[in-house]
C-alpha cells in the first residue's frame, strides 16, 4: 500500500492537481488519548460536538468500565457514542463479565467493541446475541463470517476494496494508521474515495493528529468535530511548502 500510495501522491503532484478534488472525506470518531488531559478532551469533544470517541480498553476491564462511565455520564445529554477497542487482550468469560455488569447508562451509550477478543465466529456470534451489544472485527477478517456488525481497516495496511468484497454486507471503519501525516492523509483520501463510490461506511477513525506531537506536517492538519480538514498545497496528498524544504538526497 505504500508504493501505491507513492504512485498516486506522484503522479497527482506532477499534474499539479490535490488528490482530493472533487472529494468529501467521511467524518471521524474522537480518538481518545490517555496521555493527554481528561477533562480538556471531555471539553473538546462536547464543544465541537463529536458524534464518537474511540479508547483502548485494558485487560484490567474494570478500569475501561469507569472510564465509560465518566464520559457516559458527562455526554449524556449530547448523544455521543462510545466505542472500545481491547485489541483482543480479554477471553470469552471476562469480556461477558464486562457487559455482564456494566452500568446501564454505559450500556446505552456504546456503539461497538472491537476485538473484545480473539476472533471465534461462534463465540463472537453468541455473545453477541445475549448481551444485544455491537461488535466490530479488525484482526482476524479474512476468517470473518458471523459475530460482528462492522469491520475495521487500516487503508495505508490493506486495500479495503479486498475487505468490502469479502464482507459486502457489513459497513467498513476507515482508520488510520496512527503514522505520519502523509499516511493519515492517505487513509481520509481512500475513505472519501469509499464514500463516493457508494461503499456504506459507519463513523471512520481518520483524526489522529493530535496523538502526536506537532510538527510541520502535522502543523497542517486540524480536525473540528469529526470533520477532516486536508492540505491541499503541492497537489497530491498536499504538504508541498513542508516537502519541498526537506533536505532530499538522491540515492
Amino acid at each position: 500500500m505504500a508504493l501505491r500510495c507513492a504512485e498516486m501522491d506522484g503522479a497527482a503532484r506532477r499534474a499539479g492537481v490535490s488528490l482530493f478534488e472533487g472529494l468529501e472525506i467521511p467524518r471521524s470518531h474522537y480518538s481518545w488519548s490517555f496521555a493527554t488531559d481528561t477533562e480538556a478532551q471531555m471539553e473538546r469533544v462536547l464543544t465541537e460536538s463529536w458524534p464518537a470517541i474511540k479508547a483502548k480498553g485494558f485487560a484490567n476491564y474494570g478500569e475501561t468500565t469507569r472510564f465509560l462511565e465518566g464520559c457516559a455520564k458527562r455526554f449524556e445529554t449530547q448523544g455521543v457514542r462510545l466505542r472500545v477497542d481491547f485489541n483482543g487482550v480479554l477471553d470469552r468469560l471476562t469480556f461477558g463479565k464486562f457487559i455482564e455488569f456494566m452500568p446501564l447508562r454505559v450500556y446505552r451509550a456504546l456503539d461497538f467493541v472491537e476485538d473484545p477478543f480473539p476472533y471465534d465466529a461462534d463465540a463472537w456470534e453468541a455473545l453477541r446475541q445475549k448481551w444485544g451489544v455491537k461488535l466490530a472485527l479488525d484482526k482476524g477478517w479474512k476468517d470473518g463470517t458471523q459475530g460482528f456488525d462492522a469491520v475495521v481497516v487500516k487503508p495505508a495496511r490493506r486495500d479495503w476494496r479486498t475487505v468490502a468484497e469479502t464482507h459486502p454486507q457489513h459497513p467498513l471503519v476507515l482508520t488510520s494508521a496512527m503514522d505520519h501525516a502523509l499516511g493519515q492523509m492517505f487513509a481520509a483520501y481512500e475513505a472519501a474515495v469509499a464514500q463516493s463510490e457508494g461503499q456504506a461506511l459507519d463513523f471512520c477513525g481518520l483524526c489522529t493528529e493530535h496523538l502526536f506531537e506537532k510538527d510541520e506536517f502535522f502543523e497542517r492538519v486540524t480536525s473540528h468535530g469529526g470533520h477532516l480538514s486536508a492540505d491541499r498545497s503541492g497537489g497530491g496528498l498536499g504538504f508541498g511548502e513542508v516537502l519541498e524544504a526537506l533536505p532530499w538526497r538522491r540515492l
